[in-house]
């Protein structure tokens, strides 16, 4: 995890995960899980089970500290072995992270593709297709007698659905987008 969102973590919430009562940590993170998912999710979901009788403040701070680790490790694509690992660091007894580690396995892809849809993504570029036409005349001017490329990019959107974006151009248009798409490949 990265040091800022450690040091957040480390100090008060998955170190506390060991005073929530038996079966606690588990019902918690199935509660981060659905409200993570499902944000619209009642958060009385807090109040059922043996998170009834936990203190408030823990189960907050513990939440947090949870969904944040949680997060963290979908968007690095982590595998409930290191979520595990990451728990029994700070405290977490080993059943419990065993059971925690299994049940962020369990919804891992479904956080990833929420982490996907949140925040703006451009396009992902696939492909190109080109056509060079040689412009005689145009109904403004007689002669122009130059190239113009129809240039097509092909694209994939972060929901996974194809798409296309159209242009002409002159050539030294052109060998500008083909500088500037170069320079972002080596990016």
């Amino acid at each position: 995890l990265p040091p800022q969102i450690e040091r957040e973590i480390m100090e008060g919430g998955l170190a506390r995960l060991k005073e929530l009562p038996p079966g606690g940590p588990k019902e918690l993170c199935s509660a981060a899980i659905k409200l993570i998912l499902n944000p619209r999710e009642d958060d009385s979901i807090l109040a059922q089970g043996c998170l009834a009788s936990a203190d408030k403040n823990l189960v907050s701070t513990s939440l947090t500290a949870l969904s944040s680790t949680l997060l963290e490790s979908a968007k690095m694509n982590s595998d409930g072995n290191a979520v595990r690992l990451t728990l029994e660091e700070h405290g977490c007894p080993r059943d419990e992270a065993a059971g925690l580690g299994e049940l962020y396995q369990e919804s891992r892809d479904a956080m990833r593709l929420l982490l996907s849809r949140s925040g703006f993504s451009p396009p992902h570029l696939t492909g190109a297709t080109w056509r060079l036409d040689h412009v005689v005349k145009s109904r403004h001017l007689d002669h122009i007698d130059r190239p113009l490329f129809f240039v097509r990019l092909l694209t994939n959107k972060a929901d996974g659905t194809e798409g296309a974006i159209e242009m002409s151009c002159t050539l030294e248009q052109l060998q500008d987008l083909h500088d500037r798409l170069s320079d972002a490949a080596r990016q």
